[in-house]
C-alpha cells in the first residue's frame, strides 16, 4: 500500500510540474495532484499480539470517487475532449519544433481556460499512462478536492 501510493505521488510531482510549465503567463493555474503519505504503527496488544495499523492524515471535505479501475469515471457523462489537449501537451518531447508557436499558445491558453477542478484526476490517470510509455496506469482516484488550496488530496490508488 505504502509503496503504491508513493510511486502515485511521484508520478503526481511529475504531473503537476509539467502542467504548470504550461499555463500562460495571467492564466490561472491547474487544480494540483497530491497522495497522503502513510504510515505503519506496530501496536502491542495487552494479550501479547502484534498488529500493524496503516494511518494516514484525516481528509476534511465531502470524500469522492474520481474514478475506479474498472473503468468508472466521474461525470463520464459530460465527456470531456480538452483532456487529451492538455495531456498532449504534457508529453510532447522538449526538442521538437513548434511550427507555430504564437497559435499553439493561443490554442493552449483556450485549452488551460476551459480545464475545470473535475477533469484533473482523469487528466492524471491518462497521464501517468502515456507518461511511462504505458506501463502503468494510476487509477481508481479517490479523496476530497480542497478548493481553496486548488488541490485533490487523494488515498488508496490503484497502478495498473
Amino acid at each position: 500500500f505504502a509503496k503504491t501510493q508513493a510511486t502515485a505521488q511521484g508520478m503526481a510531482e511529475i504531473f503537476n510540474e509539467e502542467v504548470a510549465k504550461r499555463v500562460p503567463p495571467g492564466h490561472k493555474s491547474v487544480s494540483k495532484v497530491m497522495f497522503l503519505t502513510c504510515c505503519t504503527y506496530v501496536v502491542e496488544e495487552n494479550d501479547g499480539l502484534r498488529r500493524e495499523v496503516l494511518a494516514e492524515k484525516r481528509l476534511e471535505g465531502q470524500y469522492m470517487k474520481f474514478n475506479s479501475n474498472g473503468g468508472f469515471v466521474l461525470g463520464q457523462e459530460k465527456e470531456v475532449n480538452l483532456l487529451g489537449n492538455l495531456v498532449s501537451e504534457c508529453v510532447i518531447e522538449e526538442d521538437e519544433e513548434e511550427e507555430d508557436e504564437e497559435a499553439e499558445g493561443q490554442g493552449l491558453a483556450q485549452i488551460m481556460a476551459s480545464i475545470l477542478p473535475e477533469h484533473v484526476p482523469q487528466a492524471f490517470s491518462h497521464f501517468s499512462h502515456q507518461h511511462s510509455k504505458k506501463k502503468m496506469l494510476v487509477c481508481d482516484l479517490q479523496g476530497v478536492y480542497d478548493s481553496t488550496r486548488h488541490l485533490f488530496e487523494l488515498t488508496d490508488p490503484v497502478i495498473h
